[in-house]
């Protein structure tokens, strides 16, 4: 069987990875969700982080990003390369669990 390791510091990713990994198969490997990045860091108040995700069309079908947080809900913006911008206003909340999902569908540009 697996076996999966979490910590409880803020910003490690862990638990969030190990559920991730085990609800992400289906059977059919062609359509099975595949993790490219997991990152934790902490945001002081009043700053921000940015990052890039690099993924293609032969990778990225319905891609979604998963956010969490420990305080506050962040703002999040998403740019895609034909310039559409995703806001976090378009995200599926779960405040119980502070997460919030923000998917992409379709393929990847």
């Amino acid at each position: 069987g697996l076996q999966f390791a979490a910590t409880d510091n803020v910003v490690a990713n862990g638990l969030i990875d190990a559920f991730s990994r085990l609800v992400s198969g289906n059977g059919d490997v062609s359509k099975q969700s595949i993790q490219l990045e997991s990152s934790g860091t902490e945001v002081q108040n009043n700053n921000w982080l940015n990052g890039t995700v690099f993924f293609d069309k032969t990778i990225g079908n319905d891609t979604f990003f998963v956010i969490t947080w420990q305080n506050w809900i962040p703002n999040v913006f998403v740019y895609d390369p034909s310039g559409k911008v995703y806001k976090i206003s378009e995200c599926k909340f779960d405040n119980t669990a502070r997460t919030a999902r923000l998917n992409i569908p379709g393929t990847a540009q």
